[in-house]
């Protein structure tokens, strides 16, 4: 019997809520806070699974890496950064949370490529817009 903490019902949670945000942003030619909101608690998720080490952890992470050229939602993904490799009061070994060594060096080493080459290949246009 599996537990309600394991790996697979975070999965599939964090994968209904990615493609509810996917939908709805291809679908959209304007910003949404819904899907503003969904894709900063998808952020959240993510960083839990990638504190605990998980590698869906980095499926998540390039998923959240290929909405840095939308428009609408890139300003949040890029924000999300700093959920993913920042500090809180909440997501911590005090608090019973599952923190593997490394792991934000980990992400860090993942996403910094990934981000350098779509910084390199983007539309100047999306990299100056208003941050929502």
């Amino acid at each position: 019997m599996k537990k309600p903490g394991d790996s697979d019902l975070l999965q599939k949670i964090t994968a209904d809520i990615l493609e509810s945000v996917s939908s709805s942003i291809l679908g959209s030619q304007e910003y949404d806070s819904l899907v503003g909101q969904k894709l900063q608690t998808l952020l959240w998720i993510a960083k839990a699974i990638v504190v605990r080490g998980d590698r869906y952890g980095t499926e998540v992470t390039e998923k959240v890496i290929g909405l840095l050229g939308d428009k609408n939602y890139g300003p949040i993904a890029s924000k999300g950064f700093a959920v993913l490799l920042g500090n809180d009061e909440f997501i911590t070994k005090d608090n019973y949370a599952i923190i593997r060594p490394l792991t934000k060096q980990k992400i860090f080493t993942f996403c910094v490529p990934k981000i350098v080459e779509g910084f390199r290949i983007a539309d100047s246009s999306i990299l100056k817009s208003p941050i929502h």
